[in-house]
């Protein structure tokens, strides 16, 4: 490399170098380093040998580096900086530290079957993960959106159905929960709350109540809910769940709130020829986020991958989930600075047909009934009989022994080596 080149434009290849330093962060100011700080005999055409070192951590084959652990790194040496930390801990130290109330708990679980461990990141543990960092808090949908156009996933049929949100608060900071019996401050009509929600009003987006009166449904700006002093009536087929949680906040003095996902699950090859090295990789977004933040690689967030034959992590993952979604889990959420019960449940499952097959039991396009939602057969033009969970799974004790059965149906017995 011609030296006087890279000298006469130092200035220009230094901004290059403070503007990745500092990538997604608008608060870093750039600092100007004079001749001597910039280029060193010993380490050119870097600027000194942390440069380097971080230029070939980069690139390394042996160790496995994304963007935000790069970012990560680059903060750890910031403070080391700023603190002017002069002793670094040893590797021993750091790795093997335990402290009361701080423990590293790996997420591991076993498979059984094939006695080996597959290991993966919780999604409890990466919602807790995120709903500590505030530029996300802020940002989730924590009730489903009324409104004339789409506004993402919260404004769609199945959040405002499947996805309960469990409280709503009184501008006097009083809960109401799903299923008490209020009163209208505006015209004193009273009701049980039915659902939560949230609507644009006057250029803002207030939470809103549908109360079922004696003689008709209204819905009504939480702010303006009276709570009346009587028992909770919800009725619905979850009533256990929902009764549990709302003793369990009562209990705690702490606020509810769901946040769903999304999954994210697809094979693909571990090896760059033709050969094919079979593994299922699974992520996660959190469904509450804008779109244009579900874009953004930061929102996705790695699970695991594993072996078809080292076992699956629908049984760990749906346990996790299930344990979310009937008993909750206190966490920190940065939008109003305090601890808070969460629950949450699968919005969305995304992945090709291939795989959305294997979830359904199904053997895809090899079988003579080839659609996974219904028993259309191949050489028929009309729309078969919709499959259900409970045929489902009559047919899956009928092909314990016959694999024609499995064939004629398209059902098969095993998903993902689980």
């Amino acid at each position: 490399m011609d030296r006087s080149f890279v000298k006469e434009n130092k200035v220009q290849r230094h901004d290059v170098w403070q503007e990745n330093f500092n990538i997604d962060s608008d608060s870093a100011t750039k600092q100007e380093l004079d001749d001597s700080e910039i280029f060193t005999d010993d380490y050119f055409p870097f600027a000194n040998r942390l440069e380097l070192l971080l230029y070939v951590l980069r690139g390394s084959k042996y160790h496995c580096i994304d963007q935000e652990l790069f970012k990560f790194i680059l903060h750890i040496i910031r403070v080391v900086v700023e603190d002017n930390i002069k002793s670094i801990p040893p590797f021993h130290k750091i790795w093997n530290l335990d402290i009361e109330g701080l423990e590293l708990k790996p997420s591991v679980s076993s498979n059984k079957d094939t006695d080996k461990d597959i290991f993966y990141i919780k999604p409890s543990s990466i919602i807790e993960m995120q709903l500590s960092k505030k530029n996300t808090a802020i940002q989730l949908q924590r009730f489903p959106r009324q409104s004339n156009f789409f506004e993402g996933q919260s404004s769609g049929s199945k959040w405002k159905t499947e996805i309960k949100s469990l409280m709503a608060k009184h501008s006097s900071s009083e809960r109401i929960y799903i299923g008490d019996n209020v009163q209208n401050g505006t015209n004193g009509e009273c009701g049980t709350v039915v659902q939560f929600f949230s609507q644009e009003f006057e250029n803002t987006h207030q939470v809103y109540a549908s109360v079922k009166s004696l003689t008709r449904n209204i819905s009504v700006i939480a702010n303006d809910l009276l709570k009346l002093d009587q028992t909770n009536v919800y009725e619905g087929d979850d009533v256990e769940r929902v009764q549990n949680l709302i003793e369990m906040s009562k209990q705690l003095d702490m606020d509810i709130y769901t946040v769903p996902i999304n999954i994210f699950v697809d094979d693909t090859s571990g090896n760059r020829s033709k050969k094919w090295n079979p593994l299922s990789v699974w992520t996660l977004q959190l469904a509450g986020l804008p779109t244009s933040e579900k874009m953004k690689k930061s929102s996705h967030h790695f699970i695991g991958v594993t072996k078809p034959e080292d076992g699956s992590f629908v049984t760990p993952v749906v346990n996790d989930l299930n344990d979310m979604f009937y008993e909750g889990k206190v966490m920190y959420d940065a939008a109003y600075n305090k601890n808070v019960i969460v629950t949450s449940q699968i919005a969305v499952g995304l992945m090709d047909n291939s795989m959305a097959s294997e979830f359904c039991h199904h053997m895809g396009a090899a079988a003579k009934e080839n659609c996974r939602f219904c028993r259309y057969r191949n050489n028929h033009l009309l729309i078969g009989e919709l499959r259900t969970k409970n045929k489902t799974e009559e047919i899956l004790k009928e092909i314990e022994n016959s694999t024609e059965t499995s064939t004629m149906t398209g059902i098969k017995k095993k998903i993902l080596a689980e």
